[in-house]
């Protein structure tokens, strides 16, 4: 018979998973995750979208906040007693998980850490369909608990409500008060709710499209609606795909690849969405393709690029197969899905780039943008994604403008240095070539056309 050896405590403290779940997530970040919850739950709610287009009509989040208390707010149907008993406050998500189609919310730990991140003290109140609950938890006095296993109580808990609460007077309440000295600090500044709302804007514009209302202290949230440049010379791509995600698994991907309205260089770059939610903005690095020589030579970002703008969609109701981190602030390079991915980018940038390149070239003869695929790119129209077509080519139907150079003569001239700076500014910083090219076009077009 073997001894009976006793088992080892392998349990960790309260205190330390505490820390160590709050350490590698900023405030932003933390708020957010609570607004992809309550988005959650209005995808519960309203699980196909309205004749009209408009899924969300009705619904809204709103978000206050200052330096003694911050408070998230939906009407988004609530969440079920039951639900909120078994398996909302665990930490992590259990395999039997009641999963909600195209959810933003997987790994289970947003709530708890956003809410562990803010203060000492909250408390959430809930009515959902056919149930209510409050819980009230003072951090401090749990955290000193020894409790196995760890547990929160409810200060009431009706899980079977004798009526139907009728859809509008459903809805989820967080409250978060004796905050921390830096959380605090953050959440009275102006500029920080400036932050959350152009953050939301971008992250959850599909929600603001089937109209989701989404508040900061009290003023709507603008959607940042995605554009690309369109016309009958500029034709933008926009691909359908399905990825492999290995085990006999798919997801659906589409690609909006082509030109931006503006020259924002801050604005340029790849957008990638996992279920309409923006984990990859503006980017201009290695992850996205930039730099690279595998599937194709592409140049490290430049601010000639500015105008490039990539939007890549990835969708699953199955959230463990799309390719995001927890935090939701980046994807995994090394995961199938992404690698998969980043074969379809990367062919579609170089084509833009390039058109990019030959415009870039084009101003050496027409300085002033007069050459085709300047004038064509000037005349194109910005528009929304879901109205381009589908399209597996970047195209700029114009002749090049090097053909059109068919004799040329060299000018040389010399002429009073702070003269020519003042023209060179005059015309947007152009070099001394450039503004002397730009000088004759002027001359001839005024006194000669």
């Amino acid at each position: 018979m073997p001894r009976p050896y006793p088992k080892i405590d392998a349990n960790p403290t309260k205190r330390f998973f505490i820390s160590m779940l709050v350490r590698d997530i900023q405030l932003l970040e933390a708020l957010v995750d609570l607004v992809d919850n309550s988005i959650d739950g209005a995808r519960r709610l309203r699980s196909s979208v309205a004749a009209n287009g408009s899924r969300y009509g009705g619904l809204r989040i709103e978000v206050s906040m200052d330096r003694d208390r911050f408070q998230i707010f939906d009407n988004c149907g609530g969440i079920d007693a039951k639900l909120a008993q078994e398996y909302a406050f665990n930490f992590g998500r259990k395999a039997d998980f009641p999963a909600v189609e195209g959810a933003v919310g997987e790994f289970g730990v947003g709530m708890k850490r956003a809410l562990f991140k803010l203060g000492n003290h909250f408390r959430i109140e809930s009515t959902a369909e056919r149930s209510k609950f409050l819980i009230d938890v003072d951090v401090k006095k749990w955290q000193t608990g020894t409790e196995v296993p760890w547990e929160f109580e409810f200060k009431e808990y009706h899980p079977r409500l004798t009526r139907t609460v009728p859809e509008a007077d459903r809805f989820t309440r967080i409250e978060v008060d004796q905050l921390h000295r830096g959380m605090a600090d953050q959440l009275e500044l102006g500029r920080f709710h400036n932050d959350v709302s152009v953050t939301l804007g971008e992250q959850h514009q599909a929600s603001l499209d089937h109209g989701l209302e989404l508040l900061v202290n009290s003023k709507s949230v603008d959607r940042r609606r995605p554009l690309l440049l369109e016309s009958l010379s500029i034709q933008s791509v926009h691909k359908a795909l399905t990825l492999d995600a290995g085990d006999g698994k798919q997801v659906a991907a589409e690609l909006f690849v082509g030109l931006s309205d503006t020259g924002e260089q801050a604005q340029a770059g790849w957008y990638i969405y996992c279920n309409d939610r923006l984990v990859v903005g503006a980017d201009k690095t290695a992850l996205t393709g930039w730099g690279r020589t595998a599937g194709g030579t592409l140049p490290n970002y430049h601010p000639q690029y500015r105008r490039f703008r990539g939007f890549a969609f990835l969708t699953s109701d199955e959230v463990g197969l799309l390719p995001w981190n927890t935090t939701k602030t980046s994807v995994d390079p090394n995961s199938l899905v992404y690698t998969r991915l980043l074969r379809d980018m990367i062919p579609s940038m170089q084509e833009v780039l390039a058109q990019i390149d030959a415009a870039d070239v084009e101003m050496e003869s027409f300085p002033r943008g007069a050459g085709p695929i300047n004038k064509a790119i000037k005349e194109a129209t910005p528009v929304a994604l879901t109205d381009i077509p589908t399209r597996d080519k970047f195209v700029v139907a114009v002749k090049s403008a090097r053909g059109a150079a068919k004799k040329k003569v060299s000018v040389q001239y010399s002429a009073d240095r702070d003269k020519m700076d003042a023209v060179r500014e005059s015309l947007g910083g152009l070099s001394a070539r450039q503004a002397g090219l730009a000088t004759f076009d002027y001359y001839y077009q005024s006194e000669i056309e």
